[in-house]
C-alpha cells in the first residue's frame, strides 16, 4: 500500500496545476476534448479531478493520463452521447447492466481503505449467462465505482 499522504492545500494546488498542464501535452484526447466542451464544469470539478490525483499519490502527469483514460474508456462504453461529460446515472445503464448491479455480484462493503474510499466485492459465481455479457459487467463497474468515489469525503 502506498503511504497515506497528508493533503495539504498546498499540495492539492500544485498537483491540479501540473494535472491541467499535462493534459494540455496529451495530443490524443478527442474523447476528453468532447466531454469539456459539453460539459466544462464537470470535467473541470476540483473534487472531481482530485480523485485522479489521489489515485496516483498526487502525481499530476499520472494522474492526466488516468483522467484521459477514463473518458477514453467512458465514450466506448457509453458512446460519445451526455453521458461523456455527466456522471453515469442509473437511466443510462441497459436492462441487462441494470439486472447485474441488482443481483448483488458487486457489494460496497461496510469498511473503507486507507484513503477512506469505500471497499468494494465482487463475485460473479452463480451468475450464469450474465458472465458473458461483459460489456454491462465494465459498464456497471464503471459507474458504481465513480458512484462510490464521490463519497470518499463522506
Amino acid at each position: 500500500l502506498a503511504p497515506e499522504i497528508e493533503e495539504k492545500e498546498e499540495l492539492i494546488e500544485s498537483s491540479l496545476k501540473e494535472m491541467e498542464e499535462e493534459i494540455q501535452k496529451i495530443k490524443k484526447k478527442s474523447a476528453y476534448d468532447k466531454a469539456l466542451k459539453m460539459n466544462p464544469s464537470h470535467v473541470g470539478d476540483r473534487h472531481f479531478r482530485l480523485q485522479f490525483l489521489r489515485c496516483e499519490s498526487f502525481k499530476g502527469k499520472n494522474a492526466a493520463k488516468r483522467l484521459v483514460f477514463h473518458f477514453k474508456k467512458k465514450e466506448m462504453l457509453f458512446g460519445d452521447g451526455d453521458v461523456l461529460g455527466r456522471e453515469v446515472r442509473l437511466s443510462d445503464l441497459s436492462p441487462l447492466d441494470l439486472a447485474m448491479l441488482q443481483s448483488g455480484a458487486m457489494q460496497v462493503l461496510p469498511t473503507r481503505d486507507v484513503s477512506g474510499a469505500f471497499d468494494e466485492m465482487c463475485s460473479f459465481a452463480g451468475m450464469g449467462s450474465m458472465i458473458l455479457a461483459h460489456r454491462s459487467i465494465r459498464q456497471v463497474a464503471v459507474s458504481s465505482v465513480t458512484f462510490l468515489a464521490t463519497f470518499r469525503e463522506s
